[in-house]
């Protein structure tokens, strides 16, 4: 016996992967714009060019996004629970209070962008 018609179909489950993982990428990528989006603008402006720094470095290997800031003293802003800023609506934990308060938001957009029409 012989089967016909199935190139199509086989066709589409070796593009899964392919599809999964750029979906996934793209969605990874977009969380990651949002949440620096987010970060900069709590950042606060009292020390020169800290929002400036602000930036995204994609690893396409691991599956993974990187959001954070250059500037030397990113580190003491963002931990520095004594600081009070000039602007209010910015200060410290300006990287992770969006993550926090978008975290199931992000965990949706990723989960919805690989998940496969099974209809």
């Amino acid at each position: 016996m012989r089967f016909s018609g199935f190139e199509p179909i086989k066709t589409a489950l070796k593009d899964i992967p392919k599809t999964l993982d750029a979906n996934g990428r793209r969605a990874l990528e977009e969380v990651g714009q949002d949440l620096q989006n987010q970060a900069i603008f709590r950042a606060p402006l009292d020390l020169g060019a800290l929002r400036g720094s602000g930036y995204i470095e994609t690893h396409r290997l691991k599956s993974m996004v990187t959001v954070g800031f250059a500037e030397r003293y990113a580190l003491r802003m963002h931990e520095d629970m004594e600081y009070t800023p000039q602007e209010p609506g910015t200060g410290p934990k300006y990287l992770t209070g969006p993550l926090k308060e978008r975290e199931e938001r992000y965990h949706k957009h990723i989960t919805d962008a690989i998940r496969i029409d099974r209809r």
